[in-house]
């Protein structure tokens, strides 16, 4: 293993630290010995920018205006009032509720999960994967033997992308178990311990499927842990 090169360090292009990603790195040294598996680990802080969520936070925001209108219009009767019923009142109220809404959207992941909704965000995150697998060259390895392990902060959702020479022999099913691994140490707070754990489970999977490398096999995609920007 790398010697820690001491103090952690954490720049901000990445979530993780210089002895964590050599950690990782070496996991995925480990985890391939013995087989013909490429393992890529690509973590990503958003898989899209969802301009249709922005809308949809705009729309949440006029409808929370009606309401903010209502509640006032109610709670101040008689006479002195009539400014609540000028319309350009009810514009500026909407405008600043719409704006308000896009606002958080984008500095809440909780709510812009939310407007987005699960299938929105497990459709991107898979088409992103895909995309992420060819743009990397994994479909390139001469046994087509690749293997993605991409983790996508915002969406908090995992894909495993494997070629078709590992598709041959693992069913598709089996990758679930690693995606918990993974999960569970994200959720926990150790995001490096969920990655490693499913790192060495792919390692594992590959050899009970008997999959063995020759002895001509080559690392042809490199070991460190890649990063996507926002």
């Amino acid at each position: 293993m790398t010697p820690d090169p001491g103090p952690k360090t954490k720049d901000s292009g990445r979530p993780l630290s210089d002895s964590e990603l050599d950690l990782l790195r070496q996991r995925v040294v480990e985890a391939e010995k013995g087989t013909p598996g490429e393992i890529v680990v690509f973590v990503v802080p958003r898989s899209g920018f969802y301009e249709s969520v922005l809308w949809r936070g705009g729309a949440l925001g006029v409808a929370l205006s009606i309401v903010v209108w209502t509640g006032l219009a109610a709670s101040w009767p008689g006479w002195g009032r009539s400014w609540l019923w000028s319309p350009w009142f009810g514009i500026a109220l909407s405008g600043a509720c719409a704006l308000a809404c896009v606002a958080l959207a984008r500095r809440s992941g909780w709510l812009f999960r939310v407007l987005a909704g699960r299938t929105m965000l497990a459709r991107q995150v898979r088409d992103q994967a895909k995309r992420t697998f060819v743009d990397e060259g994994m479909t390139e390895t001469r046994a087509r033997t690749g293997i993605l392990l991409y983790v996508s902060i915002l969406e908090r959702r995992i894909e495993v992308v494997a070629d078709k020479g590992i598709n041959a022999v693992v069913a598709e099913d089996r990758w679930i178990e690693i995606v918990d691994l993974i999960r569970r140490g994200i959720v926990g707070g150790e995001i490096t311990k969920g990655l490693s754990d499913g790192i060495a489970a792919c390692g594992d999977l590959l050899r009970n499927s008997g999959l063995s490398s020759s002895g001509s096999d080559v690392n042809e995609l490199g070991d460190n842990i890649r990063f996507g920007r926002d």
